[in-house]
């Protein structure tokens, strides 16, 4: 019986960690289209400590890419900077690509319309 219920607890751990997983990889958070311009924000682990955000910036149909972290493009769409690309040794909540908001409310330009 006490091995019965140790089997069962394994089980639900690992149904409940698996759906975390699946359902929280990815959400569209946010699509903006201005004539040439486009933009597309994807979150990552969405709702969890492990959230990340990855921006993509194009115009006519090509992805445009930052020159050095902490570029700064201003485009009809708004404004973004650039959190660098994304690599293989990530974490899942790192920030990259072209972001003009951070996840739980942070500012992306910090003193925002203040001189």
């Amino acid at each position: 019986m006490k091995k019965t219920l140790r089997v069962s607890y394994i089980v639900l751990a690992v149904a409940l960690f698996l759906s975390a997983i699946l359902l929280g990889q990815e959400a569209r958070a946010d699509n903006k289209k201005h004539e040439e311009w486009s933009y597309k924000l994807i979150l990552h682990n969405k709702g969890t400590r492990s959230e990340g955000w990855t921006g993509f910036l194009a115009k006519n149909g090509k992805a445009i890419d930052g020159i050095k972290e902490g570029a700064i493009i201003e485009t009809p769409i708004g404004r973004f900077k650039w959190f660098g690309k994304q690599t293989e040794k990530d974490t899942p909540f790192r920030n990259r690509g072209w972001l003009n908001k951070l996840p739980r409310g942070r500012e992306v330009f910090e003193n925002r319309g203040k001189k």
